[in-house]
């Protein structure tokens, strides 16, 4: 449960936080704080918390920036994660015409645009989400995943699974966008 990580990574030690699809930083700001007030709560060793938050849409970037410069463990990595990375690979996204939503791969943002007008298309560079798992908690006791990749997370999960990357997380938190799936795969 999402009360029994808070509680592994305010045991104490270093604990590694993947926050892929960090929109605007907002739940890992949460995150620390929850963190802290489980430590105040019921004690326990000091809590350091390595946040690494991966974000491609370009109108949160500079606010991610800013806010790792804020935060002694934290990193901000401009990009979006794929299974299998190359090293300078990049993929085309689509920010939505609508103002609620966010970038997105092609079938969300058919989805997020019934009226089918184009968004903004940008490129952005991919990441490998296996070596991003194996750097980010080298060295950890607790790990935890936040995977919000508006529908990538069935392309990139199989890869990652396949690495034996999951393996070294101790807990995920994934949000499901069988939205983005067409019909006929949904049940698959």
């Amino acid at each position: 449960s999402f009360a029994a990580a808070v509680a592994a990574l305010g045991a104490g030690g270093v604990s590694a936080v993947l926050d892929v699809g960090a929109n605007d930083g907002k739940w890992s700001q949460s995150l620390k704080q929850w963190v802290a007030q489980w430590v105040g709560r019921h004690g326990g060793g000091q809590a350091t918390l390595r946040q690494t938050l991966v974000e491609p849409q370009p109108q949160f970037r500079a606010r991610l920036e800013g806010m790792a410069a804020q935060h002694r463990w934290w990193t901000f990595l401009p990009g979006a994660v794929v299974g299998l990375a190359p090293a300078s690979g990049t993929v085309n996204l689509t920010l939505s015409t609508c103002s609620h939503c966010v970038s997105t791969l092609p079938a969300m943002a058919r989805r997020y645009n019934p009226s089918h007008r184009r968004g903004r298309e940008f490129s952005v560079p991919t990441i490998g989400l296996s070596d991003l798992i194996a750097n980010a908690t080298a060295g950890t006791s607790v790990s935890l995943l936040k995977l919000d990749i508006e529908g990538g997370e069935y392309e990139v999960l199989p890869h990652v699974l396949a690495t034996g990357a999951l393996c070294r997380l101790t807990h995920l938190l994934i949000e499901w966008h069988l939205n983005a799936l067409p019909a006929h795969k949904r049940h698959a």
